[in-house]
């Protein structure tokens, strides 16, 4: 191969990265403010999120305390009894052992409240961050789509252009 052969191919082989980093700049004008908006709007829906779960965690761990305290308290309550009064300890100790089983069951019942609306939060966190991605994805394709037109109408005009070119040439 000839110097200059090798040197047009060079050449040849420069535009073509010239070309695609043009390309790649242009593909950043056009979705480099989109995607940056969109990174932001999901750390805003992560912090979002993660103050959500932080608020229901001391709600959930307040709740807990006061159970925890209100139970204790009956459980107190249950061994002065049983002290005191040895005859109606039997009695008594029912009737506590019943509103135990309600605060117990009450604990239960908030504990999965929380737990249901953690859920919820959460599931619905997540479906908003997947429909902004979905519709990043159809933009991002849409734009791709339009590019990738717009390049072939190039390419069928240079081919016509050629092809008026030869047919000028042989007449």
């Amino acid at each position: 191969m000839s110097t200059n052969s090798k040197q047009a191919s060079e050449n040849l082989e420069q535009k073509e990265v010239i070309t695609d980093a043009s390309i790649d700049q242009v593909r950043n004008l056009l979705f480099g403010a989109e995607v940056n908006e969109l990174n932001n709007k999901r750390e805003q829906l992560d912090k979002t999120l993660s103050d959500k779960i932080n608020t229901l965690e001391q709600a959930f761990e307040k709740q807990l305390k006061i159970l925890s305290s209100e139970f204790n308290h009956k459980l107190d309550d249950v061994n002065k009894h049983h002290e005191e009064h040895t005859k109606e300890s039997s009695q008594h100790f029912k009737q506590l052992e019943h509103q135990l089983d309600e605060l117990a069951q009450i604990q239960a019942k908030n504990h999965q409240q929380m737990e249901d609306m953690l859920n919820m939060e959460v599931a619905d966190l997540s479906k908003q961050m997947n429909d902004q991605f979905d519709q990043l994805e159809i933009l991002v394709q849409q734009q791709l789509d339009s590019l990738k037109e717009q390049k072939m109408n190039r390419n069928q005009l240079a081919d016509l252009l050629m092809s008026m070119a030869q047919s000028v040439k042989q007449e």
